[in-house]
């Protein structure tokens, strides 16, 4: 069975040509993965070359006379650069999501202020749990995993069902809401 005649299989719904089809690109992944440029970020790079190379299986139109090989290289190249220009702007930021102007994450600052006295840490649990309140259940044991169980974002979101960009996103959120009520 010819490239062209397994992507055609899998867009009708093989799995296990699509599965075949994955095996045999999987150094294509990992060629793409350890580009100079991510091999600070290889795991996400690998998961982003598989997606990019699953998009580019369900995309590719063979009536266009392009073969198969060429659009998934491109297409896996071209959003692994993507993502490392996401990547790249996110680490370049001065001061990232739920970060104070001095670099402190939010949960810093509010260890720095609670050390003040008793009366000032209590008052402050009691604003940090209503404010706690009024996030999602989500938002809650997300931040429960990371802060409290000491998890990584990523095994957290992997135990939640979400993708670790979600999860980055849904922690964002999270962390603007309490800081907007607790500041």
């Amino acid at each position: 069975m010819t490239i062209n005649e397994m992507v055609l299989q899998s867009q009708r719904g093989n799995g296990e040509v699509l599965a075949e089809l994955c095996e045999k690109f999987q150094g294509m992944f990992f060629r793409a993965a350890r580009q100079r440029h991510l091999r600070t970020v290889f795991e996400d790079a690998l998961q982003a070359a598989r997606e990019s190379f699953l998009r580019a299986v369900r995309d590719f139109d063979a009536a266009l006379g392009v073969p198969f090989e060429g659009f998934a290289k491109r297409r896996v190249y071209g959003d692994l650069h993507t993502f490392f220009r996401r990547e790249r702007a996110y680490w370049q930021r001065e001061v990232h999501p739920g970060d104070d102007e001095e670099g402190k994450s939010f949960w810093e600052s509010v260890v720095d202020d609670a050390a003040g006295g008793t009366a000032a840490n209590f008052a402050l649990k009691d604003a940090l749990f209503a404010a706690m309140r009024t996030l999602s259940e989500r938002e809650k044991e997300l931040l429960s995993l990371v802060y409290l169980a000491d998890w990584s974002l990523k095994e957290a979101a992997a135990k939640l069902g979400l993708s670790a960009a979600y999860a980055a996103v849904v922690k964002r959120r999270a962390l603007q809401k309490l800081k907007k009520l607790l500041v």
